[in-house]
């Protein structure tokens, strides 16, 4: 419509816009009412706590994953500690036996330092001094250099005392 003068507009013309006008007016109450709906203390508690809800449970996801690949990170590198380890000593089984032996050397002396005496134990219905049990100790560690470097236990090795 262009401009027109009151005058100029039709009973039936001013009816429609007064229709137009009340159906704009119930939109509007409407969306206001939708509006102060959504805007309510109770729906905006109810939206926060999603909110937070949701963040949290990413945030623990986040953090099971960051761990679950750290912990598998850790699991292999200690698996290749490990395996680097077996083979230094398979590659000098000879130095590794030494360094053993040395090693129960150092416990026993350690132990004489501490005020242990040698004096037999009882263990298993016999007796078992305390000086044969330490230096058991650098036996049973040449026997894992030997098995280590050969991959398999030889009749030696298995008798050595535990």
């Amino acid at each position: 419509m262009g401009e027109a003068s009151n005058e100029d507009l039709t009973a039936e013309q001013v009816r429609a816009l007064r229709e137009d006008i009340d159906q704009t007016r119930e939109q509007i109450g409407d969306t206001l009412e939708a509006i102060g709906e959504k805007l309510s203390p109770g729906n905006m508690v109810q939206e926060a706590a999603q909110t937070v809800r949701d963040a949290a449970s990413r945030t623990v996801e986040n953090v099971m994953t960051t761990a679950s690949e750290r912990v598998s990170d850790l699991a292999e590198q200690g698996r290749d500690t490990v395996e680097a380890v077996r083979r230094r000593v398979g590659d000098n089984a000879v130095p590794a036996a030494v360094a053993a032996v040395f090693l129960g050397w150092v416990a026993y002396k350690a132990l004489r330092r501490n005020g242990s005496s040698v004096r037999p134990t009882t263990r298993g219905g016999g007796t078992c001094p305390s000086l044969e049990a330490t230096t058991g100790i650098g036996r049973a560690a040449a026997t894992i250099a030997q098995t280590t470097a050969t991959g398999h236990e030889t009749p030696r090795s298995r008798s050595v005392p535990a």
